[in-house]
């Protein structure tokens, strides 16, 4: 899919996606964004890292299709530190695992990881860490302060479950 298929795509959805942009002040920077308007060759999106407004170039915008971010993160980081701004991200194939064909949400600080490590976990067991909520989620990990996911994970009847839990599940 093009990138102004999917930022149309998800305007309309409000769904969050994953894409890293080459423009502006850190080239080569992953970001997750919810579009609100495209005009022209630019998209006026809410941008979860600084929580804020910002308008994007299409044209400098590139999709992530992978759900491995927190490894792709660390890619995207290590060559823009190097002045690389252009690199193409592969699909990741599935790992089969223990948490093969679940989805996990992860809300609130947890205890003794980092939601990137429980992601991570998830992803190299199999499953799939999503970065929003729906009824695709199977399992939504409340850690400390769990804010509005977890209420709207309990209005959709989605098991909840602690970060312990969480760790039995995955052996980790």
């Amino acid at each position: 899919m093009d990138v102004i298929a999917r930022l149309k795509e998800a305007l309309k959805s409000g769904e969050i996606i994953k894409i890293v942009y080459y423009g502006g002040s850190q080239p080569g920077t992953c970001r997750e964004i919810t579009p609100l308007r495209i005009l022209d060759d630019e998209v006026t999106a809410k941008c979860y890292q600084s929580d804020s407004i910002k308008t994007f170039k299409i044209a400098k915008i590139e999709l992530v299709t992978n759900e491995d971010t927190a490894s792709t993160y660390r890619l995207i980081s290590k060559l823009s530190n190097t002045k690389k701004n252009t690199i193409r991200l592969k699909e990741k194939e599935a790992t089969a695992g223990p948490l093969s064909g679940k989805v996990f949400l992860f809300t609130g600080a947890l205890k003794t990881i980092t939601r990137d490590e429980a992601k991570e976990i998830v992803e190299s067991l199999g499953g799939e860490a999503a970065s929003s909520l729906s009824k695709k989620v199977d399992y939504v990990v409340a850690g400390e302060e769990p804010g509005s996911k977890y209420d709207k994970a309990k209005d959709l009847g989605l098991r909840i479950i602690d970060e312990d839990e969480f760790r039995r599940m995955s052996g980790k």
